[in-house]
C-alpha cells in the first residue's frame, strides 16, 4: 500500500557522484536505504528507466561504493512551496548479487554509525 517500502529510509545526507554516458554529476543524497536512494538535483535530463552508476563516498574514511541504479522516481517542482520539499530523482539498486547487497548494507551501516558519531 502506500508508504509501505521493502526497506525503511534513513534520512542522510552523503556526497554521491552519479555517472550515466550523458553526464557526471555530484549529488547529496535526502535518504538512503538498502534498496535505493533519493537525490538532491536538478531532475532535467533525468527519465524514469534511465540507468545511472551511482557511486557512494563514505563522509570520513572517503572509501567509494559503485552500484548500478535505475531512475524509480521523479519529483520535480518548487522548493521554496514546503520546507521539506527537495526536488530530486529516486533511485533503485538493479542487478545486486545478495553478497553484493550484504557489502552495500555494511557500508550504509557504516555511513549512519559515523555520522551519529559525528
Amino acid at each position: 500500500g502506500i508508504g509501505s517500502r521493502k526497506y525503511p529510509r534513513a534520512k542522510t545526507q552523503v556526497v554521491v557522484e552519479l555517472r550515466s554516458k550523458a553526464m557526471v554529476r555530484k549529488v547529496i543524497t535526502d535518504n538512503l536505504s538498502y534498496g535505493g536512494l533519493f537525490l538532491k538535483t536538478p531532475t532535467e535530463g533525468f527519465a524514469l528507466g534511465d540507468r545511472l552508476t551511482v557511486i557512494l563516498v563514505h563522509p570520513t574514511s572517503k572509501r567509494k561504493f559503485a552500484a548500478d541504479m535505475e531512475v524509480v522516481h521523479i519529483r520535480s517542482g518548487e522548493s521554496g512551496i514546503r520546507k521539506d520539499f527537495a526536488e530530486g530523482v529516486g533511485v533503485e539498486c538493479v542487478e545486486l548479487t545478495p553478497a553484493r547487497r550484504e557489502d552495500m548494507a555494511i557500508f550504509l551501516r557504516s555511513i549512519l554509525a559515523s555520522q551519529r558519531r559525528g
